[in-house]
């Protein structure tokens, strides 16, 4: 992922502008977003959900490692369903490609 989309994601997880849910990308009933969704929302250009909005597409397209948006073996669809709040998720963004030193 670039450093600049990652840091555009990092901003709109902290932005409280998306009300954090689990299962879905967007809940349009309880009008909430997974952080995956939120990625969704950012780059509508990209097409990530491929159009559906509870199936997980192309997410390495922008960098991650699978439809499940794995960064390394941390699935951040599974931290997100089980309870880490969009500041701890984008901690985890932000660690792996905004503050990462390449050695």
């Amino acid at each position: 992922m670039k450093k600049k989309d990652a840091e555009k994601w990092v901003d709109a997880l902290r932005s409280g502008k998306y009300k954090q849910g689990r299962d879905r990308l967007h809940s349009f009933y309880y009008n909430s977003f997974c952080c995956l969704g939120v990625l969704d929302e950012i780059f509508p250009e990209l097409n990530l959900s491929g159009g559906h909005s509870g199936v997980l597409y192309n997410y390495s397209e922008i960098g991650l490692n699978s439809e499940n948006g794995k960064i390394d073996d941390i699935s951040l669809d599974c931290l997100n369903d089980s309870g880490f709040t969009f500041d701890e998720i984008a901690d985890i963004i932000q660690a792996e490609y905004i503050l990462k030193v390449v050695e």
